[in-house]
């Protein structure tokens, strides 16, 4: 079986998946959010993550058909920064020296919003930043303003369900009563007045 945040490629021979099915309308929903804080008009950038990753690509793919819909925002750049937060940074500092008056940046990513964030720290930019997932340092962030909000997964599902299915599997079962071919898991949108509550259940951390 295969688990995480994209299904597994075509001609992959497994019994079941467990994880999240829906990466392009997590890119759609925090475009969307971002969309509705700039009131639908400026210029924003993407951070892909890693070229060919499903799950980043889809999530990209999701924002730049949310983008298209209103006439006023443009996507002056698309860049992939390999899961990498140093090159994120890089990338975040190089896109704000080209566009001084970017509105927006969308992060496909769990490394890329910390780069990103700690880019428009260092710039003093109100560049408004949303993002995937729940790095620490991205929490804080989020905490203070700098992330506007975060895609959160519920990894903790993630791990549950794919154990309690590979233990129906290693039985000898196959999807139907027991378990599903595909186990879906949810994305929750979360913003600053919901950080220090994630940041105390995750890491213990105020």
């Amino acid at each position: 079986m295969t688990f995480s945040s994209s299904d597994a490629a075509e001609g992959c021979k497994r019994i079941a998946y467990v994880g999240n099915t829906h990466n392009y309308e997590d890119g759609a929903d925090l475009t969307e959010a971002l969309c509705k804080k700039l009131e639908y008009k400026g210029k924003v950038a993407i951070l892909v993550g890693s070229v060919g990753a499903p799950c980043h690509e889809d999530r990209a793919r999701g924002a730049k058909d949310t983008i298209a819909k209103y006439s006023d925002m443009e996507i002056v750049a698309t860049e992939y920064d390999m899961d990498s937060v140093d090159l994120a940074y890089d990338l975040t500092k190089q896109i704000l020296k080209d566009n001084p008056d970017l509105d927006g940046i969308i992060c496909c990513n769990m490394s890329n919003p910390v780069g990103a964030a700690r880019a428009i720290t260092e710039a003093g930019s109100n560049t408004v930043i949303v993002g995937m997932d729940h790095d620490q340092e991205a929490l804080h962030y989020l905490k203070d303003g700098i992330i506007y909000c975060l895609g959160v997964q519920d990894c903790y599902s993630i791990g549950f369900d794919t154990l309690q299915i590979a233990v129906k599997i290693a039985d000898g079962n196959k999807p139907g009563e027991l378990f599903q071919e595909k186990t879906n898991e949810i994305t929750t949108v979360i913003y600053q007045e919901d950080a220090a509550l994630m940041l105390e259940l995750l890491y213990g951390d105020d």
